[in-house]
């Protein structure tokens, strides 16, 4: 047998640096089960930052954990919005807290999501009814000032869009 294949080489690095124990990874509980994940706080934000070109990141959420596992270990991603634990905490697979407040609000005031689209876009929260429904599902993130506006026409307190009564 040859050398090992250059891709060879990056799967053994994966497991002997990036996720060893002695290196970056830690042992958590995902999902019940124990094993070997890197948690990384930074890297979600420094991705909204480079889609946004540098604009500062300010939203609506409550905490973000980007993970890496082994998908040995892991099993198969799972889909948005399911649940996921690590370390005993839940997460729910959303990019955003609202989503469900706004479509509550947004169906008491009869209005559809290209209604709601209208209002925004007359006070300057440019979107398409197709955010709104990425907004409402929570597939997409909420800018904190996208939630002022959607506070303001939907008439209910900020508060009260990120779930705080």
């Amino acid at each position: 047998m040859g050398a090992p294949s250059f891709k060879d080489q990056i799967a053994a690095d994966i497991f002997g640096t990036f996720l060893n124990a002695q290196e970056f990874a830690d042992a958590h509980t995902v999902n019940g089960k124990e094993m070997t994940v890197v948690v990384d706080d930074n890297e979600l934000l420094e991705r909204d930052k480079s889609k946004l070109l540098g604009a500062p990141l300010n939203g609506t959420y409550k905490a973000r954990r980007l993970i890496y596992v082994a998908r040995a270990e892991f099993g198969p991603r799972p889909a948005i919005g399911t649940m996921l634990a690590l370390d005993g905490r839940q997460y729910n697979g959303k990019r955003n807290i609202c989503g469900d407040r706004i479509r509550e609000a947004r169906q008491k005031h009869r209005l559809s999501q290209s209604d709601l689209c209208k209002l925004l876009q007359l006070r300057g929260v440019m979107v398409e009814r197709d955010t709104i429904s990425r907004m409402e599902s929570g597939s997409r993130f909420v800018a904190d000032f996208e939630a002022v506006v959607i506070a303001e026409v939907l008439e209910v307190p900020v508060l009260w869009l990120l779930g705080k009564g």
